[in-house]
């Protein structure tokens, strides 16, 4: 990451908010393996800001608070928009960033070490997210643009806070934590889980996953009990596709909105082993 620079020039880069440099998405990375050390597990970090509801206000991070997580999803199919999530051993969190196409930066696998110190620790609609705050002290995106800055004088990046670390390797993406039922909790939220043996009652009337531009929400029933909402873009690559019929397995990331828990698919291929009975 810290060559990453090399391959823009800076005017492109003092630009960036106002052009579509902002969505430049063929970085040349190195692949330095950093030889840094987490203080902060995910779960620690998400203490400082408990999912109430409604929500509190953000908090800064004003001490060099470091996590690191291996990226559990990002944008690559467009059912998640400007975010990436990581997970550790203790819980996975959303890095809210104001940019697209972040899988070119933080493919799937890839170990992130974030240093949070100066961005604020909060929620949307009671998901816990690392961001920044608007002038309203509304917690928003992170500028993408302060990720690739290069002060020309000191030729250093001093406003980067996440730094990719080695080669991605998508057998280090954490196992999914399993339900057969809906017994999740607010400690599960952020987490890639796997739903086992569950059913979409709509799937018999050949309902697509989501309209075309538009957000849509799918019940998705457990065989052992309860029902969670799946959530997909209608901007995905998989949003036309047919609700599968029968029983099978659905892999995802547990979100939260307000107190209602949702489902984010990564791709077409985390929805599998689907029987008619």
């Amino acid at each position: 990451m810290k060559t990453l620079i090399k391959y823009l020039s800076f005017s492109c880069v003092m630009i960036l908010a106002l052009s579509s440099c902002r969505n430049y998405t063929e970085p040349k990375l190195d692949f330095e393996v950093l030889d840094w050390t987490a203080n902060t597990t995910i779960a620690e970090l998400k203490a400082l800001h408990p999912i109430t509801n409604p929500s509190e206000a953000p908090k800064l991070i004003d001490t060099d608070v470091i996590i690191k997580g291996i990226v559990t999803a990002n944008d690559l199919s467009g059912n998640i928009y400007k975010s990436i999530y990581i997970q550790d051993a203790t819980g996975g969190i959303n890095i809210s960033m104001d940019q697209v196409n972040l899988y070119n930066y933080f493919p799937l696998g890839q170990t992130v070490f974030a240093k949070l110190n100066g961005l604020y620790i909060g929620d949307y609609r009671g998901l816990p997210q690392i961001g920044f705050v608007d002038a309203n002290g509304t917690l928003s995106r992170w500028d993408f643009i302060w990720e690739v800055y290069v002060d020309p004088v000191t030729n250093t990046m001093p406003y980067k806070h996440f730094f990719a670390s080695g080669l991605p390797d998508s057998a280090a993406v954490p196992a999914p934590k399993v339900f057969t039922s809906a017994d999740f909790t607010t400690a599960d939220v952020g987490l890639l889980v796997k739903f086992e043996k569950v059913y979409f009652p709509d799937a018999s009337m050949n309902l697509p996953f989501a309209d075309k531009d538009v957000n849509t929400s799918r019940t998705l029933n457990f065989e052992g009990g309860g029902s969670v909402i799946v959530r997909t873009s209608g901007y995905s690559n998989f949003y036309a596709d047919l609700l599968p019929k029968g029983v099978g397995n659905v892999t995802g990331i547990l979100t939260i909105f307000g107190s209602t828990y949702q489902l984010l698919i990564r791709d077409r291929e985390d929805v599998s082993g689907f029987v008619e009975e």
